[in-house]
């Protein structure tokens, strides 16, 4: 959703003597433009917005929602979507995908190719990576991970999570990017249509066209879960764990079940 869209929303907010009809207005406007999960994905940028500019108890956070019924929708072809993946998952070769991680991080040369690499090598979010991620040392191989997104305001606390790769050229490379482009004064939101289209470009071409931004988060949990997790623990706990969910979601945790490794 543009973002000059939702700052005109914001501005009618603070004129508008009629705020049902301006929701309802808005809302109609989504649904001849967008498909459902487009217009949730939408709806979860107005609301962050409103949120930011106006607190979280605006009355019309009540409303700008989806519908019970679009809400019960969105949620079957999630499920939907995990069953289809799950009976379709791809081959995954670990060892070259570190490597070319590696040398994209260690490349220094742009944001983008060294952000890929640290998608693959920490699991972390493309936001998290060029915003909000603070990764604090334990040893060679685990790191403390502060800066957690998709969380309500308070939940987010820092964690440990494994790395695949010496951690110290981790914070390394994390510092060259904040050295190189600071995105402090963006939204969340904003930096995400700002760099997705470029960052997407950059893992299929280093990583193949099976990869995204996204898989390359589920390739992080695979690659963690094949070599690290223990036999008594279920790979959805496992991928929650490390990927910071909550340890009953198990249906956000098996979303990410997109690839498997040949013993």
């Amino acid at each position: 959703m543009a973002v000059n869209r939702i700052n005109e929303f914001l501005e009618a907010i603070k004129i508008s003597t009629d705020l049902k009809t301006l929701v309802e207005s808005e809302l109609t406007y989504l649904d001849g433009s967008l498909t459902l999960a487009s217009k949730k994905r939408a709806l979860t940028h107005y609301r962050n917005a409103i949120k930011r500019v106006y607190g979280a108890d605006h009355i019309v956070l009540k409303s700008l929602k989806l519908s019970t019924s679009e809400n019960d929708l969105f949620i079957l072809a999630g499920k939907e979507q995990i069953k289809k993946d799950h009976t379709n998952l791809k081959p995954l070769d670990p060892l070259p995908l570190i490597e070319t991680a590696i040398e994209l991080i260690k490349t220094r040369s742009g944001y983008s190719k060294v952000a890929v690499g640290l998608g693959l090598l920490t699991g972390r979010r493309s936001t998290e990576i060029l915003k909000t991620a603070i990764f604090e040392i334990i040893n060679d191989s685990n790191v403390v991970f502060t800066g957690q997104l998709k969380k309500k305001e308070g939940e987010s606390k820092p964690y440990a999570i494994p790395v695949l790769c010496d951690s110290t050229d981790i914070v390394e490379a994390l510092g060259y990017i904040r050295s190189l482009i600071n995105f402090d004064d963006l939204t969340n939101e904003a930096i995400h249509s700002k760099t997705n289209k470029t960052l997407n470009e950059q893992t299929v071409k280093h990583f193949g066209k099976g990869f995204s931004v996204h898989k390359l988060r589920s390739a992080y949990a695979e690659i963690c879960a094949y070599w690290l997790k223990e036999d008594t623990q279920s790979k959805a706990n496992y991928f929650g764990t490390i990927l910071g969910h909550d340890p009953l979601d198990l249906k956000t945790a098996q979303s990410y079940e997109d690839f498997y490794i040949d013993d």
